[in-house]
C-alpha cells in the first residue's frame, strides 16, 4: 500500500485515504485523497494533469454578474458611506447610511481593516466580480489576477484585472485576498510565501477557505465543500497555523462564515445530484428537491455552527510577523 506524506507536515504515519467524486458537473470521476493523521489536512493524492479541463468556460466564478459602475456623483456618495463603515468620521457618511443602509460589503470587509484608499489585490478573481463590488462601493485600488480567466479588464473607475499567477505578481499591496482560491493552487506553501512577497509590512491578508469541521465529520466524502478535482487542500486549523508559521505569517483571526450549502449541497451528492443539474438547489430552477422551510433550518443550523466555531468555511485574517 502506497504510503502518503503530507504536504504539510510531512508526517507519512496513520494516513487515511479516501475516493472522492466529481459532482460540480457530475462527470463522477473518482479521485484518490488523503487525510494526514498529525494536522488534519485533507489533501488530493496526485493532482490531474489537465487542469484547466475542470475549469470550463461554464465555469461558475467566470460568470458572475460584474456590476455596473455608478456616476461620478453616486460614486463619491458611496465612497462617502464606505468610509463611515470602515471607522472613518464622516457626517455625509453618516446621514447616508441611516437613509439608506449599510454598504453592500460582506462581513469580512470591517474585520480586514481596510481603508477606502488601501491597494488591494484579489487572488483568484475570476471575471471581477468581487472587485465590481468593491468599486461600486467607493474603492479605487482595486487589482484581480487569476491564470484560468483570460479576459483581461481594466476600469476607469479603479479596478483591473490579469492573467497571470501571485509569483509573477511584483507589486506590493495593503490588502491581499483569496476568496475559495487557496484551495485550488497545487502548492500552498509557495504560494503563501509570494502572497508574503507582494504584502507590505503591515499590510493583512484574508484568506476565506472550506475548513475541516462538522460537515466533513458527518457528510465524509459526500461533502460538497472537498469539490474534487478543483480543491487540491482542505486545511483544518492546525494546519492552517503550521503553514502560515512556516511562510512568516500569524493568524491574527479567524472568523466562521458557512452557510446552509454545507447541508443542501451535501444531501443532494448523497442523492447522486450533481450541483449543475435541474434537481439542484444551485440553479435556482424550480424542480429543486427541497422545501423552502429546509433551506431556512439549514441556514440556520450553519449559523449556529458559525458560532460554535464548526462551519464548514472560514476567514483567515494573517498578519506578518
Amino acid at each position: 500500500m502506497r504510503r502518503h506524506q503530507c504536504g504539510i507536515c510531512h508526517n507519512t504515519v496513520g494516513n487515511k485515504s479516501y475516493r472522492v467524486r466529481e459532482m460540480l458537473f457530475g462527470t463522477r470521476e473518482n479521485f484518490d485523497y488523503f487525510q494526514c493523521s498529525s494536522c488534519q489536512c485533507l489533501q488530493i493524492s496526485t493532482p490531474p494533469e489537465n487542469l484547466d479541463a475542470y475549469y470550463p468556460e461554464n465555469y461558475y466564478s467566470f460568470h458572475r454578474e460584474v456590476l455596473p459602475q455608478p456616476r461620478s456623483w453616486k460614486r463619491y456618495l458611496k465612497r462617502k458611506r464606505t468610509q463611515y463603515f470602515l471607522g472613518d468620521t464622516s457626517l455625509i457618511g453618516k446621514i447616508l447610511t441611516v437613509i439608506h443602509g449599510e454598504p453592500l460589503l460582506d462581513a469580512w470587509a470591517k474585520n480586514a481593516r481596510l481603508r477606502i484608499d488601501s491597494h488591494i489585490l484579489d487572488v483568484g478573481c475570476g471575471n471581477g466580480h468581487l472587485l465590481s463590488r468593491l468599486a461600486n462601493e467607493g474603492f479605487t485600488r482595486l487589482t484581480g489576477i487569476d491564470p484560468f480567466f483570460t479576459r483581461e479588464v481594466n476600469t476607469p473607475c479603479g479596478f483591473q484585472t490579469h492573467k497571470r499567477t501571485i509569483e509573477e505578481e511584483s507589486d506590493c499591496f495593503d490588502f491581499v485576498m483569496l476568496h475559495h482560491t487557496f484551495e485550488h493552487v497545487t502548492n500552498p506553501e509557495a504560494t503563501l510565501r509570494a502572497i508574503h512577497k507582494a504584502t507590505k509590512p503591515d499590510g493583512r491578508v484574508l484568506i476565506r477557505i472550506p475548513v475541516i469541521s462538522w460537515a466533513w465529520e458527518h457528510y465524509g466524502v459526500h461533502w460538497v465543500g472537498i469539490d474534487a478535482p478543483r480543491h487540491f487542500w482542505i486545511h483544518s486549523l492546525k494546519s492552517m497555523e503550521l503553514l502560515c508559521e512556516s511562510c512568516g505569517f500569524a493568524v491574527e483571526s479567524i472568523q466562521y462564515d458557512s452557510t446552509g450549502f454545507q447541508f443542501w449541497g451535501s444531501e443532494q451528492y448523497m442523492k447522486n445530484i450533481p450541483l449543475e443539474n435541474e434537481l439542484s438547489a444551485w440553479t435556482g430552477r424550480s424542480q429543486i428537491i427541497f422545501s423552502e422551510r429546509q433551506m431556512q433550518t439549514w441556514e440556520q443550523a450553519a449559523q449556529s455552527l458559525n458560532e460554535e466555531k464548526r462551519g464548514d468555511q472560514a476567514c483567515f485574517f494573517l498578519i506578518k510577523k
